[in-house]
């Protein structure tokens, strides 16, 4: 009897230990510099040719124009440095006295902070340096630097990355690789969801996001069992939508400028992922999770072409592309905690990484087909058909 309560005491105040230990998990949210230039030319470099206008009045008598922005690090700081005209004079009358005009280089230095609730970056710009048309470094003359101040500054400190669509497919995601069984648990790992430690480095600004995962005890091992010829049917389902899914990755590469050896590693990595399967389904050696383990190892390899690529296209569909490589880094990383938290990959789960992929919210489909696809067989740089319609022979 008293095992009994004991026992309904640990399950009602200590659920960790009938589900083991409650481990930190840090999930990548990457902001590549290329990304947030990308960002910043939709949000500011407007103008044709990617220019900024943060000043522009009396007649031009006071202007300032930015164009051919580049992001990098420095330090702790991110730096912008653009190509920059200022002119500044007097507006009297109608007419700009002693006006004055000087073109170079800028570089404006600014701190990363992210607000918690709301999932917004923001820049403040702390600093700025000056180079002349040879790059070499300069003091810029005391009567353009109050311009500089009071309008360059706010003008890039009003800057905003909002994030929270990330955060909400996060939400919408991680339930729909897990079963359904193991809802509760997700509900509480989705509550303990929250931003940590913004690092810069030289090659982007990373955002630490944290979650509370409870990874059960590992259960006894048990001989594995062949699948049952319904599971199996099942498994080829799912495989096939995966397979439409991979192909839609790739060929989303179409018209960037791919180096050989880029192009001959997506066609291996289609070829190895088919014959992979195909040899697993005529050996009747299928696993139960196939189709995730060739998940995360697929996305090993694209990861690095998606981060050098796709996001250096400004276009209204760059969150989407973030939040689609966000939360497939994600799934990653969970599965790096083994099958104690019985992750699975869905076709609902494919379906909504591939709303993401595609721009301007086209309609999606995974429905497999043998036939022909001349964009991948462009992406293999094997140009057009061969042409099926010659003379025939007997023999």
């Amino acid at each position: 009897m008293k095992s009994c309560i004991l026992s309904l005491f640990l399950f009602w105040l200590f659920p960790a230990y009938l589900w083991g230990a409650t481990e930190t998990v840090s999930l990548p949210l990457v902001l590549d510099y290329p990304l947030i230039r990308s960002l910043l030319i939709q949000s500011v470099y407007r103008e044709p040719g990617e220019r900024a206008i943060p000043l522009d009045q009396d007649n031009g008598c006071e202007r300032i124009e930015l164009w051919e922005p580049e992001v990098g690090s420095d330090g702790a700081l991110i730096k912008t440095r653009s190509r920059v005209r200022i002119r500044a004079g007097v507006p009297i009358f109608g007419r700009c006295l002693r006006a004055s005009e000087w073109e170079g280089y800028i570089e404006v230095l600014q701190r990363v902070s992210l607000e918690n609730k709301t999932w917004k970056v923001r820049f403040e710009t702390i600093d700025s340096r000056f180079y002349d048309q040879k790059r070499d470094r300069i003091p810029l003359p005391d009567h353009f630097l109050p311009l500089i101040k009071s309008y360059l500054y706010p003008y890039l400190d009003a800057v905003v990355i909002d994030l929270s669509q990330e955060r909400e497919e996060l939400r919408e995601f991680l339930p729909l690789v897990f079963p359904g069984e193991e809802r509760p648990r997700i509900l509480r790992l989705l509550d303990s969801l929250r931003t940590g430690e913004v690092k810069i480095d030289e090659q982007a600004v990373r955002i630490n996001v944290l979650m509370e995962v409870e990874v059960p005890p590992a259960p006894p091992q048990k001989p594995e069992r062949p699948l049952s010829e319904r599971e199996i049917e099942s498994l080829i389902r799912l495989w096939e939508s995966w397979d439409v899914y991979l192909v839609g990755q790739i060929e989303s590469f179409l018209g960037e400028p791919l180096t050989k050896d880029e192009r001959k590693s997506l066609l291996e990595l289609l070829l190895s992922t088919r014959s992979h399967f195909v040899q697993a389904l005529q050996e009747r050696d299928l696993e139960a999770d196939l189709v995730r383990k060739q998940f995360v190892s697929a996305w090993k390899e694209l990861s690095p072409l998606f981060r050098k690529y796709r996001v250096r296209h400004p276009s209204p569909s760059l969150l989407n592309l973030l939040a689609f490589i966000s939360v497939s880094d994600a799934l990653a990383v969970l599965d790096k905690l083994g099958p104690v938290l019985n992750i699975e990959i869905s076709r609902d789960g494919l379906l909504r990484l591939a709303r993401l992929l595609l721009p301007g919210g086209k309609e999606v489909s995974l429905e497999y087909s043998e036939s022909l696809d001349p964009r991948l067989r462009d992406l293999a740089g094997f140009g057009p058909p061969l042409d099926e319609s010659g003379p025939a022979f007997d023999f």
